[in-house]
C-alpha cells in the first residue's frame, strides 16, 4: 500500500508541476505587463516597440494572441516614420508544430494596419530589414519557419518611399483574404482597394501545386522577389549568396519518401537520381525558373485523392 501511495504521490506531483506553467500562461494578466513585453520584443528585433492599448494571451481552448495599439519604429537614420502601426490584431496558432520548430498560424486578423516601407539614401538601407541573424556574441540566429493558413486584413495602408520619387508606391486595401489549407487544396486570395490611385481587385484560386506552377503570374512573383533580393546588397553581399535558378517539386523532402536520413540529413544521391532530368535542365536553361520535369496532373490527382481519403477517415 505504501508503494502504491508513493507512486500516486509522484504522479500527482508531476501533473501539478506540468499544470503550473499552463495555468500561469492561461490566467496571467499580460495586459498589466504589456510595456515590459513590448520592451522585450523591441530588444529581440532591435527596434522600439510600443503597445498603447491592450495585450492578451489565451492558451486554451484555442491558443490566441491579441494586441491593440501596436507600433514598431524604423531604424534611426533611415526614417522617422514607424514601420508598422496596427489598430488591432489577433492570431490563433498551433502549439504542437512549435515543438518541431515550425510556427503555424491557423488564423491571423489585422485591422487598420499602416505599413511604411522606406528605402534610405544609403545603399542597402531599408527600414524593413531586420538583422536577426546577427547576435551579440557573433552567433547566427534564425526564427522558425512561418506558415499562415488564413489571413484577413481590413482597412490597410501600405506606402513605399524611395530616394527616386518615381518608384514610390501607395497601396490602400479595403480587404484582403488569404486561405491556404493544410492540404494545399482550394487555396484562394481576394483583395480590393487602390494602387497609386487606380482601382485594384484580385480574385484567384489555386487548388494544387501544379496549378500554381502553371500560373505565369504566380511564378513571376517568385522570380521578381528573387531578383529584388539578389539586388539587395544587405541580403546578398556576394554572388555566392544569390539564388541563380529554382524549381518547384511536387512534394517536400521527407524521411518517408527516402530523401532524408533518420537524422534529417539530405540524401544527395537519392535526390539527384529522382530529379536527374530536372537538374540537367537547370544547368542547361538560362531562365531563373526551370519547370519540374514530371507529370503534374498525375501528382495533383494523387495528392487530392490522398487528402480526400484522409478527410473521409477523419470523419468516421
Amino acid at each position: 500500500m505504501t508503494r502504491k501511495r508513493l507512486i500516486l504521490s509522484a504522479v500527482g506531483l508531476l501533473v501539478a508541476l506540468l499544470a503550473l506553467p499552463v495555468l500561469f500562461l492561461q490566467y496571467f494578466n499580460w495586459n498589466d505587463h504589456r510595456d515590459r513585453v513590448a520592451s522585450w520584443v523591441g530588444t529581440a528585433i532591435q527596434r522600439e516597440v510600443q503597445i498603447s492599448d491592450r495585450l492578451g494571451f489565451q492558451l486554451w481552448p484555442t491558443t490566441k494572441l491579441s494586441v491593440s495599439g501596436l507600433e514598431i519604429s524604423s531604424p534611426e537614420g533611415v526614417s522617422d516614420l514607424p514601420l508598422l502601426n496596427l489598430q488591432s490584431g489577433e492570431a490563433e496558432f498551433a502549439i504542437w508544430p512549435l515543438l518541431s520548430g515550425i510556427l503555424v498560424i491557423d488564423r491571423l486578423e489585422l485591422d487598420s494596419p499602416t505599413v511604411n516601407l522606406v528605402s534610405g539614401l544609403e545603399e542597402g538601407a531599408t527600414n524593413w530589414h531586420f538583422r536577426l541573424d546577427e547576435t551579440a556574441d557573433g552567433q547566427s540566429f534564425a526564427g522558425p519557419p512561418l506558415i499562415v493558413r488564413e489571413l484577413q486584413v481590413r482597412r490597410a495602408h501600405v506606402q513605399y518611399s524611395d530616394p527616386d520619387p518615381q518608384l514610390d508606391q501607395d497601396l490602400h486595401l479595403s480587404q484582403l483574404d488569404w486561405v491556404l489549407p493544410e492540404d494545399a487544396g482550394n487555396s484562394t486570395v481576394t483583395a480590393a482597394g487602390t494602387l497609386n490611385g487606380g482601382a485594384l481587385e484580385v480574385k484567384a484560386g489555386i487548388d494544387s501545386i501544379g496549378a500554381f506552377c502553371a500560373d505565369d503570374a504566380c511564378i513571376q512573383s517568385i522570380v521578381d522577389a528573387i531578383v529584388a533580393t539578389n539586388n539587395d546588397p544587405a541580403a546578398c553581399p556576394m554572388n555566392a549568396a544569390k539564388v541563380q535558378k529554382f524549381t518547384i517539386l511536387p512534394r517536400d523532402f521527407s524521411v518517408i519518401t527516402g530523401d532524408f536520413t533518420a537524422t534529417l540529413k539530405l540524401k544527395r544521391s537519392v535526390v539527384e537520381a529522382k530529379h536527374k532530368e530536372t537538374l540537367d535542365a537547370m544547368y542547361e536553361s538560362a531562365d531563373t525558373y526551370v519547370p519540374w520535369k514530371g507529370d503534374w496532373e498525375t501528382v495533383d490527382n494523387a495528392m487530392k485523392a490522398a487528402a480526400a481519403e484522409e478527410e473521409a477517415a477523419g470523419g468516421k
